[in-house]
């Protein structure tokens, strides 16, 4: 798929890389090399990922909040989070790969909930 024409906000790059868009989802490539960080972004819908990666571990900074996260996941660890459900003060971040080999996961925005048949 061509992305040159897709348009997303600044703040709404949750990835690296748009793979793909339609109506329904956001697909995304999330790779990072060690010491690589994430631009600061916004989720603003349900997301999903799954690890493609082993031993990845990532540093999570919050703008509005002293703490950090530090998380350590496995190849094909999965993980899905209602954004409403998510502390508000926890949906803007920036993600570091604060490991030694690269980290790499496949992100997937659900752009509606109301799709069900």
């Amino acid at each position: 798929m061509d992305n040159t024409n897709i348009s997303v906000a600044d703040d709404e790059w949750v990835g690296t890389k748009l793979l793909f868009e339609n109506e329904s989802v956001r697909v995304w490539d999330f790779a990072l090399q060690p010491g690589q960080s994430t631009k600061m972004h916004t989720h603003k819908r349900d997301w999903l990922f799954v690890d493609v990666t082993d031993n990845n571990r990532l540093r999570i900074d919050y703008p509005h909040r002293d703490a950090i996260d530090q998380r350590e996941r496995r190849d094909g660890d999965v993980t899905f989070i209602y954004v409403d459900e998510a502390a508000e003060d926890r949906r803007t971040h920036r993600a570091t790969n604060n490991g030694d080999k690269p980290v790499r996961q496949i992100l997937v925005e659900l752009k509606k909930r109301d799709n069900l048949v």
